[in-house]
């Protein structure tokens, strides 16, 4: 059991850090990060090009009724409409590893053009995702990526970086820049946390961190 005085920092507060940056701007062609690995820019989107219109898209968050998955999705929703396409939200109510496989399966029955899909765990759901790319359906992945082998794009709201630099110096802040915490995230498999956490490990080492310890890390299922 953790003392009293020690502080607990929650890497999913990192959404109200996202949903900031989200909400200040955009990527554009000229703002694109040149220091992207070369995997990442082998692709190039003509914006000029004419959309398809009546494009069936379906979002598969990580899990429904989750507060910030539900302001990505509804996002989505008013992205698809805008688009002209049909949209479609299914998911699962937890977000164990292969949750959301029997959903993928079912959007692929269903003919799906697109599926957007939060991945529970990276690997868990990719023979489903590359079952639908065999049936022409594309995936982007956003929010926690699935491996690149089974996804066509992934779209970050915020870097890695930048979420576990930040959420260390929010813990710093609290623990008034001396102290020991824990880093409470979601599932063991969680992609986009996993990544954050490895930044605030890597922060915390620097000399200027010196006086926070983390003593645990724990998760939430």
């Amino acid at each position: 059991m953790l003392l009293s005085h020690r502080r607990l920092l929650s890497a999913g507060a990192a959404s109200l850090l996202v949903l900031g940056i989200a909400a200040c701007g955009g990527t554009t062609k000229d703002s694109a990060d040149d220091s992207a690995p070369a995997a990442a820019q082998s692709g190039a989107a003509d914006p000029n090009a004419k959309l398809k219109e009546g494009l069936k898209i379906a979002y598969l968050p990580k899990q429904l009724n989750n507060p910030y998955s539900d302001v990505e999705v509804s996002g989505g929703k008013v992205a698809v409409g805008e688009l002209k396409g049909e949209y479609k939200l299914v998911g699962p109510n937890d977000a164990s590893a292969s949750s959301q496989v029997s959903y993928i399966n079912t959007l692929i029955q269903q003919q799906q053009d697109v599926i957007v899909v939060a991945a529970n765990d990276p690997n868990a759901v990719c023979p489903s995702l590359n079952q639908a790319r065999q049936a022409g359906i594309k995936i982007v992945a956003f929010d926690s990526d699935a491996s690149k082998d089974c996804r066509d794009a992934f779209i970050n709201q915020a870097t890695t970086e930048g979420i576990g630099k930040s959420l260390v110096e929010m813990a710093s802040e609290l623990a008034g820049g001396a102290g020991e915490i824990a880093i409470l995230s979601a599932t063991p498999n969680a992609t986009n946390q996993n990544a954050w956490i490895e930044v605030m490990k890597t922060e915390l080492a620097k000399p200027e961190n010196a006086k926070l310890k983390l003593v645990k890390t724990a998760y939430g299922n």
